[in-house]
């Protein structure tokens, strides 16, 4: 039978018929509760779970987000390895000359180039005025040569007359006069090989070859690369160009290095013990060598049993061996040789290489030029008369200074060489000095500085000229050449030293406290060699030295 629920409910209202409780949800009639309060029945069993449901369609994708911000700069990177050694670089110069061919001697005129042998291409020596065939001054550029440099002398005119050469050892040069390049002949063509005509013109080419540093051409007579060196003559670091040495590879060290033994070159490993009785062999054996008094098949050229050594070399006594000799005929120390060729010699340290300090007073007689400033001048060339003879020299220096008592002044400095303008010859500031007295006149060619003006010639005049004195160099060079000294070989050791005596100009000590040292240099068999004396601190005069030579 249906239930006749009410018309029009609220949510929320109840109905109850035949006890059991009905509750309107809004919709509908839901069952409450029977009524009278029975109890709660048990709570059914969950039911299975239901069938997933389909997978819903992919959403749209989203728009873009905005850029985040930038992130801070990174910590500096450690500092990369150095780069190697680039290879070092190449110059070359030039310079104008004349040939000159009638002495074999330095050079006394401007722009002169000579040869030490009348066949040019058998030369050994170069000799180079300072002054060039146009005046310039290339002292400093001849000071730069170098050993293994190359020389081309090619004919000015014509590039198929030339002669190569390399020096092979330090130039010597002699300031404000001339430089000497010992030199050992390449190549020639041309009448480089017959040989340049006197006066003729050429030019005097130096190209400078990089040389390796590290580089090793020949070891023992092998090339290649060698690795491993720890030390080499002497030196240390490494080696990079020998493969081997002596046949073996890897890591060398030198400490007692036999460059020879008894006349034989190479590898030399250990000897072992000689055997007694019928001689000494050691050939192809390692280990130690044990001498004994008998066994020696011969010794110094004799045969037989030697008992303790009656004679040694022609001499008798007693001679102890260890790895020297201790002893020698009853006497010890040391035994030195004593060579019995030698020659005494002179060398005048003020030659060529001293000059004048002076002061000048007062305005030129000639132009009127004041000597306020003189030093500021574009180009400065002196000159000065004695005895009615003019002479050129180098201006070193000129500085203006005030005097109270006198005005305006200027300290001078001339140097060597001193050449006479009408008979060319070169004289000392001693000798002109001592002979003539200080200057009648010095000149000065200028160009004011703050003027387009030509040359202005002036001259100061006696006396004007004030406080003449010698003026010594602070480092000075002399060169000797000695002649006359038939005992000398190419090969030739010589020594040179000060004899301990008082000359006129020196005391014994002198030669110690200025640091003055004499070397010996340009030996030619049969004739002589030069010796060239260095005074780093500066001196003057004349010291007399002993060569002693074998």
């Amino acid at each position: 039978m249906a239930i006749n629920f009410p018309n029009s409910p609220s949510a929320g209202n109840t109905y109850e018929y035949n006890s059991i409780i009905w509750s309107w949800n809004g919709s509908a009639w839901d069952r409450q509760s029977t009524a009278g309060g029975g109890g709660t029945g048990a709570t059914g069993a969950t039911g299975s779970n239901g069938t997933n449901g389909v997978t819903g369609a992919t959403g749209a994708t989203g728009s873009n987000g905005t850029n985040g911000v930038t992130g801070a700069t990174g910590s500096q990177g450690v500092t990369g390895a150095t780069g190697s050694q680039g290879e070092p670089g190449q110059s070359s110069n030039y310079y104008s000359y004349k040939v000159h061919t009638t002495t074999q001697t330095p050079p006394t005129g401007n722009g002169e180039i000579r040869y030490n042998n009348a066949t040019q291409t058998s030369s050994t020596v170069l000799y180079l005025d300072h002054l060039d065939n146009t005046g310039d001054d290339i002292d400093i550029f001849l000071s730069l040569l170098k050993q293994n440099d190359n020389l081309i002398i090619q004919d000015a005119s014509d590039s198929n007359n030339y002669q190569t050469w390399r020096i092979t050892s330090a130039p010597t040069v002699i300031l404000n006069d001339y430089t000497s390049i010992p030199v050992t002949g390449i190549t020639s063509a041309g009448t480089g090989t017959s040989g340049f005509s006197n006066n003729h013109s050429v030019l005097f080419i130096v190209f400078s070859s990089p040389i390796a540093t590290a580089y090793v051409e020949s070891f023992n007579g092998l090339t290649g690369a060698v690795t491993g060196v720890s030390t080499l003559n002497g030196q240390t670091g490494a080696l990079q160009g020998v493969s081997s040495f002596n046949g073996a590879t890897g890591a060398i060290t030198f400490f007692n290095y036999v460059a020879s033994f008894n006349g034989n070159t190479g590898a030399v490993q250990g000897v072992s013990a000689a055997v007694a009785g019928t001689g000494i062999s050691v050939s192809g054996a390692t280990g130690a060598v044990t001498f004994t008094n008998t066994g020696v098949q011969s010794f110094n050229g004799k045969t037989g049993p030697l008992q303790g050594v009656s004679s040694f070399n022609g001499a008798t006594g007693a001679v102890t061996f260890t790895n020297y000799v201790s002893s020698f005929n009853g006497a010890t120390g040391a035994i030195t040789y004593t060579p019995t060729n030698s020659t005494t010699q002179t060398l005048n340290f003020s030659e060529y290489n001293n000059g004048y300090e002076m002061e000048l007073t007062g305005v030129g007689g000639d132009f009127g030029s004041t000597l306020q400033n003189i030093e500021n001048n574009k180009t400065i060339v002196a000159r000065f008369t004695t005895a009615g003879d003019e002479y050129s020299c180098t201006l070193r220096s000129i500085e203006s200074f005030y005097d109270t008592f006198i005005g305006w002044s200027a300290k001078l400095i001339l140097t060597s060489p001193f050449r006479s303008t009408s008979t060319l010859l070169v004289q000392t500031a001693e000798s002109l000095l001592d002979n003539y007295g200080p200057p009648d006149t010095i000149h000065l060619d200028l160009i004011p500085f703050d003027s387009t003006l030509e040359i202005i010639y002036d001259a100061w005049y006696n006396p004007n000229i004030l406080n003449v004195s010698i003026y010594h160099q602070e480092e000075t060079y002399v060169t000797k050449g000695v002649t006359g000294q038939a005992w000398v070989t190419a090969d030739s050791y010589i020594v040179c030293n000060v004899l301990g005596i008082t000359t006129a100009d020196h005391t014994p000590e002198d030669a110690i406290l200025e640091g003055v040292k004499f070397n010996i240099n340009n030996i030619v068999a049969g004739t002589g060699f030069d010796i060239i004396g260095h005074a780093p601190e500066g001196t003057y005069g004349k010291y007399t030295v002993k060569c002693l030579g074998q």
